[in-house]
Formats: C-alpha cells, sequence, structure tokens
C-alpha cells in the first residue's frame, strides 16, 4: 500500500508509482495522445497529482507542482510525449519501408469538441 503511513520508504513508493501505475496510464500512449482534449490531459494529470499526493503524505496546501519538482516526477503528458518521440525516430531508423511510413500520413482534422452536436449537423 502506498498511503503516507506506509513503512515503505517515499524513493521505494516513487518508484512502484513508475513501474506500475505511471506504465498503466501511458499505455500505448503514442496512438492515443494526438486524439484526447485538454480536459482528457487535465484528467490524467489529476491522477498523477493524486498518487504523487498519497505516496509523499503533503497536505492540501502544497502545490502539486512542488510535488513533482521535489520527487522528479515528470507530467504524463511530457512523458507520453517523450515515448512518441522515441518510439517515431526508431520507426525512420526501420529497414522496413512499411513501418517507416507509419505516423506519416495525417489524421483526420481535430474535431471541436465543446458540442456533441456538431458532429451530427451536415453543414
Amino acid at each position: 500500500v502506498l498511503n503516507r503511513l506506509s513503512p515503505i520508504p517515499v524513493r521505494t513508493k516513487l518508484s512502484i508509482y513508475q513501474m506500475y501505475v505511471r506504465t498503466i496510464i501511458t499505455y500505448a500512449g503514442p496512438a492515443w495522445a494526438a486524439l484526447i482534449s485538454n480536459a482528457n490531459w487535465r484528467r490524467l494529470e489529476a491522477v498523477k497529482n493524486i498518487a504523487l499526493r498519497t505516496i509523499t503524505g503533503s497536505p492540501w496546501f502544497v502545490r502539486n507542482t512542488v510535488i513533482s519538482k521535489s520527487s522528479n516526477i515528470p507530467s504524463i503528458q511530457s512523458t507520453i510525449t517523450l515515448n512518441s518521440k522515441k518510439m517515431f525516430g526508431k520507426l525512420q531508423q526501420s529497414k522496413y519501408s512499411h513501418l517507416q511510413n507509419i505516423g506519416k500520413t495525417s489524421g483526420p482534422p481535430k474535431l471541436n469538441r465543446s458540442r456533441p452536436g456538431k458532429l451530427t449537423r451536415h453543414t
């Protein structure tokens, strides 16, 4: 258990977070990261912030940025962006042409997510 009363040292709890929790949150990130809204990015960051606050036992008045910086844990978005750059960099160096072309084509245009009714109207 990773709560503040656990006898496990904080560094070990942070390692467990990085190995298990962050891995689950960022699973297949390069595939879905470009498709989610800013609100969903904030939700993912909220999960990270709650986990770090629980692990460190920080009180409510400590800012999330302070907790993240003191524990050396990057944001979920920067982690997924870094993983995406690494993945697409490796794909470009592949000897297989079908792998080199992954990610070069552009997807559908980004939809306005503010009003779901706009998706069904034909203008």
